[in-house]
């Protein structure tokens, strides 16, 4: 039983009693029509004062109730403000940072509401942001706010790592001198003195010291920190997420598709150059094949491999020690390779051979071909793996000589719609605020 239904219950026993209590009055004092008359009056004089008072219950109850019900509209049109905040934050580049100047919330019609989100921040050293939603109503004088941290996907973006190993164990060279945060779910060994780590280094287990590495012969600008938590691989339906941005404007491919880069146009399978899609991303189901040289912005998915068959460039590339703060994204190139199986560079490669790009294999591994002794490779970008990569092996057969340079502008862009860990990385401190 509601509170209405239960105070219509109560006023109706009362009047009963009112009208028992004349009834038996009237009888009692049927001859003695004056006394009668004065109690008659004053019972109703009572049953006046206590219908007013009902009624005034009555209506005060209908107004908590109408209270009620317009705070739980308000609740949904913030929380909605809310989810539209988060879709900017994962899908518009550097929203938070530049808000209100991008796609803004304010006053926007969701239902019956009108929502208003506000940005403040950043309040940490992790770069989170306070995002507010308030929603009103025309019809009432009430607000609602509710509340999130949030912080750019770049913070949370795979491509934040030079190395990133998922099922194996990393192994860093002598002489390595690495930029772009490193991370392993295993140990990250390091083979030899001389090893420089400028950003930060993790591990779920342990770091190890071998052939005369040391901590004391291991520089870490930022040190370094065992017993992490795992970070997980993105899930295999993140990719499948992609192919809703490449499918509208023709870029889904069900078959093994090459492709070339010809600048700010790409040659699907050998046709005519068509200009990059404008969501940024190209997507296929099988085995994709690719080279070339980019001006722009792209991400590239197969659900199987990658094959890398010759140089890929970028046409305007930053040196690895640029600052990220002088970088200008409108001219900035970024490319993205995702690969559900592995990232592979065949043996018809060339002898020297560039890479520049964020990589991410995410059940398998980036290696080559080692049929043949080659010479210099470099990567310039970020690479996650789950299994070890390699790229020569003990024979000499592969690339004898190996460059890793972690993309400066990694730090601060990604490539359109890149693979971020996980939404609880990048969103956190739910919060009704209330009315």
């Amino acid at each position: 039983m509601n509170p209405s239904q239960r105070l219509r219950r109560i006023a109706t026993h009362h009047a009963s009693l009112v009208v028992a209590m004349t009834s038996s009055l009237m009888e009692r004092y049927k001859n003695s029509r004056g006394v009668a008359l004065i109690l008659a009056l004053m019972v109703f004089a009572i049953a006046g004062v206590l219908a007013v008072s009902l009624s005034t219950i009555v209506s005060h109850q209908a107004r908590l109730e109408l209270r009620q019900v317009d705070g739980a509209i308000l609740f949904y049109g913030a929380e909605a403000g809310i989810e539209m905040a988060k879709y900017q934050v994962k899908n518009v580049s550097n929203w938070l940072a530049t808000y209100p100047a991008i796609s803004p919330i304010n006053n926007e019609s969701i239902g019956d509401t009108r929502v208003t989100v506000t940005v403040t921040g950043p309040l940490d050293a992790d770069n989170f942001y306070s995002v507010s939603s308030t929603a009103s109503w025309l019809n009432s004088d009430l607000t609602r706010t509710v509340s999130i941290k949030a912080r750019s996907p770049v913070e949370a973006s795979m491509s934040k790592y030079m190395f990133f190993i998922n099922n194996a164990h990393l192994n860093i060279g002598s002489g390595a001198e690495v930029w772009g945060d490193v991370h392993s779910n295993k140990n990250i060994k390091i083979f030899g003195s001389g090893v420089i780590f400028h950003d930060d280094v993790t591990a779920v287990n342990k770091v190890l010291f071998y052939n005369g590495a040391t901590e004391a012969n291991t520089i870490f600008d930022k040190g370094y920190t065992e017993g992490v938590d795992v970070i997980p691989m993105p899930d295999v339906s993140a990719l499948d997420d992609l192919k809703g941005y490449a499918t509208p404007e023709g870029f889904y491919y069900t078959n093994t598709t090459s492709i070339e880069l010809l600048n700010d146009q790409v040659s699907i399978n050998g046709g005519d150059a068509v200009s990059l899609p404008t969501s940024g991303v190209i997507f296929c189901d099988k085995e994709i094949n690719i080279s070339g040289t980019l001006d722009g912005q792209l991400t590239v998915v197969s659900m199987q491999t990658i094959n890398i068959t010759d140089n890929l460039k970028y046409v305007d590339p930053y040196p690895y020690d640029t600052d990220p703060e002088t970088i200008d994204p409108d001219i900035l190139d970024l490319l993205g390779l995702i690969a559900e199986n592995h990232i592979y560079i065949p043996n018809s490669a060339p002898h020297d051979l560039e890479i520049n790009a964020a990589m991410l294999a995410r059940t398998g591994k980036a290696y080559c071909g080692l049929s043949h002794t080659k010479g210099n490779l470099i990567i310039s970008g970020s690479l996650c793996t789950s299994q070890l990569s390699y790229f020569a092996s003990t024979s000499g057969h592969g690339y004898s000589d190996r460059d890793y340079y972690y993309d400066a502008s990694l730090h601060k862009y990604m490539p359109p719609h890149y693979l971020t860990i996980l939404d609880e990385q990048l969103f956190k401190d739910w919060k009704d605020e209330g009315e």
